[in-house]
């Protein structure tokens, strides 16, 4: 194949890599994690910028390998290939196609090893790019949020991710607000992207984010867990004193406490709750304090309290899929609370 690779037409080299997947994905796997392979078909995708044709056959050689299972993890060059692709085709191939991809990516980023992979690649731009041109498709806008909320947990990735993918994701969030799993899955990658990153808590506030939070909570006030999902993105937004009062506007306060009081009795909800709570009643700032004087935010921290002791809830618990910073338990951003 590398000598015949520049013999080869774009539709002749995807009949060769057609009839490859059709002999098997065990034997598949035995050629294609070899990385000089790999590299081969990088070079092909930059050698026929069109041949969507190709790029099919290499991605259904790509998910055989996926079928063998966790001891035939993608290589680094393989995932190379993947973000060489999006780079190449940030426009011009199927949607499915590109979901294809990211769900590819998803799977390999499950590990450090494959997040350091697809971080060194820098595909993020393209990332952004392929999606802003289907922020109303819901499949791939799931695919997208949940690699971020994968990707997002390395610093590089949060200031690579953040700006327009803030843009992007919020976009997405306002055109399937009716989908749970998505807003779950948005609301996990915007809490991934906000750690320890004031600049895209900033972004949060500067693309009016806050509002759609508040609005889509209310929608799914009866979902337990799109309002965990929220709580796990406001508790990062809360440790933010500079901006405290920006990120929480008076429609997020009073779908914090409609949350607070609709789920009583979910204690990962009441835990996160708590700690948010008590930052913003800690809070000296006069639309803060109005805010939360508006929903008797006293009587439902105290009520949250009680709930806490009664139940015997960790406050400061952290659930496993939140992401979060590496301080002790209970060590907190503003003094005089646990």
């Amino acid at each position: 194949m590398a000598e015949g690779k520049q013999l080869l037409s774009a539709v002749a080299y995807a009949e060769v890599l057609g009839k490859m997947s059709l002999v098997g994905p065990a034997v598949v796997v035995n050629v294609l994690s070899a990385p000089a392979v790999a590299a081969v078909l990088a070079d092909a995708a930059a050698a026929f910028p069109s041949a969507a044709p190709m790029i099919f056959a290499v991605l259904t050689i790509l998910q055989q390998i996926e079928t063998l299972g966790e001891q035939h993890k993608l290589s680094s060059e393989l995932l190379g290939l993947l973000c060489r692709i999006c780079e190449i085709y940030r426009t011009g191939l199927a949607v499915e196609t590109y979901c294809t991809i990211f769900s590819l990516l998803i799977r390999s980023a499950e590990t450090i090893e494959g997040r350091t992979a697809i971080e060194r690649c820098n595909p993020f731009a393209a990332f952004i790019s392929i999606t802003a041109s289907f922020v109303q498709h819901a499949e791939l806008m799931l695919a997208f949020a949940t690699l971020v909320g994968k990707l997002a947990d390395r610093n590089t990735s949060r200031e690579a991710l953040g700006g327009d993918g803030i843009v992007v994701l919020h976009t997405s969030l306002l055109a399937n607000e009716d989908r749970e799993d998505i807003c779950c899955a948005v609301f996990g990658a915007l809490a991934a992207l906000s750690q320890n990153t004031p600049l895209n808590q900033e972004f949060l506030v500067t693309a009016k984010v806050p509002p759609t939070l508040a609005s889509v909570a209310s929608r799914h006030l009866g979902s337990s867990a799109v309002s965990a999902a929220l709580m796990e993105l406001l508790r990062p937004l809360s440790a933010n004193r500079d901006q405290r009062p920006q990120l929480f506007p008076l429609p997020l306060v009073e779908a914090l406490a409609a949350i607070l009081r609709r789920w009583t009795l979910n204690d990962a909800i009441q835990s996160l709750g708590l700690w948010v709570l008590r930052l913003l009643a800690g809070d000296t700032n006069q639309g803060l304090k109005d805010a939360l004087a508006a929903v008797d935010g006293a009587v439902l921290l105290n009520e949250v309290t009680a709930r806490a002791k009664t139940n015997k809830v960790q406050v400061f618990a952290r659930p496993t899929s939140m992401i979060i910073d590496d301080r002790p338990l209970g060590e907190s951003d503003d003094e005089g609370l646990p």
